[in-house]
């Protein structure tokens, strides 16, 4: 047997311009870091070949970037505006920032005091909420961390009203190691 693929490939198109705004209707140029900050996160600049995959990719940077900062409800929405007769592509990054969140009370059970106190001391009420450092917190304290969910020891309750996080990392869930 034998197969016989035509492809017609189409019209490669290229980058012709980033723009970011927010998604607030009342105030679409008012963003939390400045736009060359957040430009520095897409690796295509003007005339590169339109990829997807890259600007996958600098949608994962700013999130990590909002997050680092306590925006846990950052949503990134890329909008794209082809133009067949250049073969240009111009796209907006559309953000909605959410508002940052504050750590509320921070309570960790099932730990000798010394090992927790590597968590409430780095981590206090009132301090941006930075989920990495409670993730690395928790991955350092489980043995084998492959074999154990982190989400079956850390409860995060989110107070939207007052923008905070109240952080509970219960160890006494995990199962008895032998």
């Amino acid at each position: 047997m034998v197969v016989t693929i035509h492809v017609a490939p189409g019209q490669q198109y290229r980058l012709s311009g980033v723009r970011f705004r927010s998604s607030d209707p009342d105030d679409r140029e008012t963003l939390a870091f400045p736009r060359e900050e957040l430009r520095k996160l897409l690796p295509l600049q003007e005339g590169d070949i339109f990829n997807v995959a890259k600007i996958r990719e600098s949608l994962d940077a700013m999130k990590k970037l909002y997050d680092t900062h306590g925006y846990v409800n950052f949503v990134a929405t890329p909008e794209t505006e082809a133009d067949d007769a250049t073969q240009r592509i111009s796209l907006v990054m559309e953000l909605d920032e959410g508002k940052q969140f504050r750590v509320g009370k921070v309570e960790v059970f099932g730990l000798e005091p010394g090992k927790a106190a590597a968590l409430t001391s780095r981590v206090k009420p009132g301090d941006v909420f930075q989920y990495s450092l409670v993730e690395a917190f928790v991955k350092g304290n489980i043995p084998g961390f492959l074999d154990v969910v982190s989400s079956e020891v850390l409860d995060l309750r989110k107070r939207e009203r007052d923008g905070t996080i109240d952080i509970v990392v219960n160890f006494r869930r995990l199962p008895k190691q032998e």
